[in-house]
């Protein structure tokens, strides 16, 4: 259970890492690109779905540190979201802002690679714990195998010994029987079982 849990934690962390890779893509290429209304326009959509993917993160049970990171990365895409819808939102887009955005792009680019290398450390730190629990279960697998097969020869030495003292007993009386001895007695005729 517990490493089906960190196996879909791990999926989930590689799922949403791909996310924030798409949007690292795509501010590469506006920052690179012409900076007009219609790629910014196009950029927002983009944010909007990894704002998405950072609340995912958030609601995967991180450590507060990932927690904190993923807040910070947020809450700068946010600022940028903000940035370019003022942009879009006058008759042209001037220089200044333009050149504004810019640097809030290479920023949270810088900021996107340091979170997505915190994240390849959190996958990697999953993995671990996943490994981990999985030999840890495979050591109490083994275990219990070896403790039930002790358990199952012990059951199996006292049950002969119950069944094959009083036989040989009785194989010894019958022998001394057959050797001309008639005052031996046949033990264990008194049982109520079948050596009985």
């Amino acid at each position: 259970e517990q490493v089906g849990k960190a196996s879909k934690q791990i999926e989930a962390l590689i799922t949403e890492s791909a996310e924030l890779g798409n949007l690292r893509s795509a501010l590469s290429i506006t920052a690179l690109g012409d900076m007009n209304r219609e790629n910014l326009s196009g950029l927002t959509g983009v944010i909007d779905h990894a704002e998405e993917s950072i609340d995912k993160f958030v609601g995967l049970n991180l450590t507060p540190q990932m927690n904190q990171s993923a807040l910070n990365v947020r809450g700068t895409i946010d600022d940028l979201k903000i940035h370019i819808e003022e942009a879009t939102s006058t008759s042209f887009l001037a220089e200044a802002e333009v050149e504004k955005i810019k640097r809030e792009i290479t920023e949270i680019l810088q900021v996107l690679v340091d979170f997505e290398i915190s994240l390849q450390e959190e996958v990697k730190k999953a993995i671990k714990e996943a490994a981990d629990i999985a030999f840890a279960a495979e050591i109490a697998e083994i275990v219990v195998f070896l403790v039930a097969a002790t358990l199952l020869i012990i059951l199996i030495m006292a049950t002969s010994r119950s069944v094959l003292r009083p036989l040989t007993a009785i194989q010894n009386a019958t022998k001394r029987l057959v050797d001309g001895n008639l005052s031996s007695q046949i033990p264990h005729t008194d049982r109520p079982d079948e050596v009985g």
